[in-house]
This record gives C-alpha cells, structure tokens and sequence, in this order.
C-alpha cells in the first residue's frame, strides 16, 4: 500500500526535497458518482492522447502534401450535452502540457477572502509533479510555489488506478497546510516553501483531510477498489484526528466506516460528518459517534447555520432532471426538499455549495446551474462553449469569491465570480 506504516500513537514528518511542478494530464473516476467518473474521463484522456499524438504525424503529411482538405463548408455536429450559446475563453498565459493549473485533476482551497490555493495533481505519470499556486490578495495576483515531490514515490499499482485522479489541498491558515494525491499525504508549516511526508499509523490511501480551528479530520482508505491484494468484502475505511501542530500526533476515532472515498465537514465540539456516498456519519472526539441509514440523498457541502446541501434520487446519474437538491439540519439523518433537479436530462456532474445559501450544480458536464436556499429556482451561470468536449469541474466558493475549471485535460480556462455565482468573467492564473 502506499502510506508507511509508524507508531500507532505518532505521526513521523520527514523533509522531502522540493521539485519544480511537472507536466499535467488527467484521470477520471467511476460514473456512478462524480468523482470516480472524474477518475475514468482522465484516464481516457490519457488514451485519447497519446492516439491523437500516433496521429497527428499522418494528419500533417497529408496536409503538406495537398492530400488533406480543410473541410470547407462543413458544420460540425453539435456533440450532445453542448450549450446552444458560446462562452469567450480567456487567453493561456503558459502552452498546454507544461503543468499549466488546471489541466489535469484540481481541487481549489480558501482559508479567507485574501488566501486562496489551488493545486493540479500530476496524471499517473512517473516522472511528474503536481502544480501549486497560491494568492495572498483574494486572487488578484497568484504565484507557484515549491511542490511535493511525488514522482519520487513508490505508488502501488492498484492504489494509483483507485486513487490517482483524486487531489486535494486544505489549508487551515496561511502557513500549515496539507496535499495529498494517490493516497499520499504531504504538509507545510511554511506556505509551502517545504512539504513533509505525511504517515498515518496504518497502511491504507489518504482519500480526504480537512480541519477546523485547530481539530485536523483525515480519511484512510485500506483496502482500495478492485484491489485483488485485499479483500473486497473485508475493505473498510478509518478516521483519524489530530491537534494542529507542525508534527501531528494521530488518534483514530472509533467506529467502522466503508472504504472508499469520501468528504469530510467539521462540525463544532470536536466533531465531523464523514459523507460516504448515501451515507453520513458522525463522529467526534467527545463521544457520541453516530452512523447514518442510506436515505437516498448524498451530501455535497456545508451551508449557514450548520446544515448541509445534498442530492437525492441521483440513482446512476444519467438524469440531472430526475434528482432533487435537499437541505439537512441533522447532519444527514434526514433531508428536507429543496427543490427538484435543474432542467436538463443530461448527466449529473459537479455539486458545490458556497457554504451559506447558495447551491450549484453541473449538468451534462457543460452546464453550471445556481440555486439558492433563500428562493429555490434554477439558473444557468455558465456554459462550456458550442463544439467543445471540455467540462466544468471543480467548482470552488468562499462566500461570494469562487472560481469554476472549463478544461478537458488539455487547456485549463478559469472563471471567477465575485457576486456569490451569479455571473462569471474569465481569468488567467499561472
């Protein structure tokens, strides 16, 4: 597996060297949820590529030799789930494939209106490094900074294909902050001028992490999907807790969860919300740990007042229209409707909320509806542009300051609203 295992009172924090960011690509997870069907689209890609790279040599011989035709005349075919009005893209301000953030699995993080991070994963690829921006003035101006050294790790196969698409980064200040992509975790005490390795006292893949005042929360998969090492029916997932410190000490919290990926919502008295598919439980370090039934309805953020936003009726995703977005006030025992899917049949993609009333959904891929809790009622925001394959993921609010990734694994085109979502107007990051 992929985390070494140590003390099962500590945690070990060594120093890795600091590499320059490497290449990007993408992977894609399962269909039935957003994430792994994000896993699965970036591992196509990788295919797509290196088919269209066999290619491209033909193509322009053909052209040189006056055998290939521009297609003059001819309209391309609307592909389905397309918007019927273009979007303008900004401009790239680095060529694709030279890490650009953005162009390969990307998860985006604020502490405050002024701190802000952002950090693309590398693509399976044994020889390259994740990208790390970072701003200080609410994203006005943004700067890459040091990364982990992943490509100096020894990944298990299996481990890599479960988990190789899922990135993150969470900071709790402006100095001490985590990464973790395949299974593996890093932190900095510095802003991420170094990155130490992070090791959990079990062997397992770190599928999520966050933290709330000075509570740290992470996720640990043992037994990663697929895997022939380990038993699928014996697959289970741990919670662990930590003090906020510049080496961290782990406790695991008792109770047995599933395996598989998931996300994690602090609540206050030393407490969290594991989300797991339909599922939701509650532990805490005071006691009182609590598991949820499958209602039917997956949480997708945290709103005002402590509630959560969620799905419910997704089924396998194929139909955005059939679902209904719900709000809980009991941390996911029971849900209340909010208002039904967005006008779309195309497929559920990205759900977000920004963390008081606002709800936003992604149909299709190309499509980003809004909503709020306030005056439930759909609205369009932003739309890929007409003919293009690429899709909306992540979207990513801080209050009324957020940012939306228009990209297909290739170019990264970025968008930034400051009204909450209500409109977005593009934006060029490093």
């Amino acid at each position: 597996m992929v985390l070494d295992a140590s003390s099962p009172a500590r945690v070990l924090c060594e120093d890795v060297p600091v590499t320059e960011p490497g290449d990007a690509a993408a992977l894609i997870e399962e269909a039935r949820r957003e994430r792994r069907r994000r896993y699965r689209r970036y591992l196509a890609a990788i295919a797509v590529l290196a088919a269209v790279a066999a290619a491209l040599g033909l193509i322009l011989l053909f052209a040189v030799g006056g055998n290939g035709g521009t297609g003059a005349g001819h309209t391309p075919a609307q592909p389905a789930g397309a918007p019927t009005s273009p979007t303008p893209l900004p401009a790239q301000t680095v060529p694709a494939g030279t890490g650009v953030v953005g162009a390969g699995p990307t998860s985006v993080d604020f502490t405050d209106a002024l701190h802000g991070w952002i950090a693309t994963g590398n693509l399976g690829l044994s020889d390259s490094d994740p990208t790390i921006v970072r701003t200080s003035d609410g994203g006005t101006n943004w700067v890459r900074t040091p990364v982990p050294n992943l490509a100096a790790q020894s990944i298990d196969w299996q481990t890599e294909r479960s988990f190789g698409g899922l990135v993150g980064i969470h900071f709790a200040n402006a100095e001490r902050g985590w990464y973790f992509q395949s299974g593996i975790g890093w932190q900095t005490n510095d802003g991420g001028t170094k990155w130490a390795t992070l090791h959990l006292p079990v062997h397992g893949a770190l599928v999520a992490l966050t933290s709330s005042g000075r509570d740290v929360w992470a996720l640990v998969d043992g037994c990663p999907i697929g895997a022939v090492s380990c038993p699928q029916d014996l697959a289970k997932g741990s919670l662990y807790h930590a003090i906020s410190a510049p080496t961290l000490t782990w406790h695991r919290v008792e109770g047995t969860l599933p395996a598989g990926i998931g996300s994690l919502y602090p609540r206050g008295a030393h407490s969290v919300i594991v989300g797991l598919g339909y599922e939701n439980y509650r532990r805490s370090m005071n006691g009182g740990s609590q598991g949820q039934p499958n209602v039917g309805c997956e949480s997708v953020g945290p709103l005002r007042a402590g509630r959560l936003g969620g799905i419910c009726g997704a089924g396998g995703g194929g139909d955005a229209s059939v679902s209904t977005v719900a709000v809980s006030d009991d941390n996911g025992a029971t849900w209340k409707t909010l208002a039904g899917g967005p006008p779309s049949s195309k497929f559920i993609g990205a759900l977000e909320t920004d963390g008081a009333d606002a709800i936003f959904y992604v149909t299709g891929g190309q499509t980003l509806w809004r909503t709020t809790t306030s005056q439930p009622a759909w609205r369009s925001v932003l739309q890929v542009p007409y003919g293009s394959t690429d899709e909306i993921y992540p979207v990513a609010l801080s209050g009324s300051h957020g940012y939306a990734l228009i990209s297909g694994g290739q170019d990264a085109h970025w968008f930034e609203t400051n009204d909450d979502g209500v409109t977005w107007e593009p934006v060029t990051l490093p």
